[in-house]
């Protein structure tokens, strides 16, 4: 089932959302953004969403993630994480993973990542 980009964006930026509180390079946030879209206007629309929405603040170069301060508050709720054993590679560095790390939004989830990639991206 293919996800329309729209959708996209929205996952998006509910995944970057799970980063609240924290300040990020454009880098570090692209990463958390392409676990959910690689194309390069998605990743524009997610960033700008945000802004016009007032969940992400710009400081010089930086995103600010704004804090949610409780579950909900932006619409958006805080992720889990979930632990398998599997047979599989991570979708964010490639590498053959034993144990898969899905992070876990709504009635969607993002994976398998690996354990180190999880710790990387600082969510669940």
């Amino acid at each position: 089932m293919r996800v329309p980009a729209e959708e996209k964006v929205s996952r998006a930026l509910q995944l970057l959302m799970a980063a609240g509180g924290r300040t990020l390079s454009v880098k570090e946030a692209t990463d958390i953004i392409e676990l959910v879209t690689k194309v390069p206007e998605n990743i524009k629309a997610v960033i700008a969403r945000g802004l016009a929405e007032g969940l992400i603040e710009r400081e010089g170069g930086r995103l600010v993630i704004v804090e949610k301060g409780r579950p909900g508050k932006w619409g958006f709720d805080y992720p889990g994480r979930v632990r398998k054993a599997c047979q599989d590679h991570c979708i964010r560095c490639g590498r053959r993973i034993t144990s898969c790390h899905y992070i876990v939004l709504e009635d969607w989830q993002v994976g398998p990542l690996g354990s180190e990639c999880v710790k990387k991206l600082r969510l669940g």
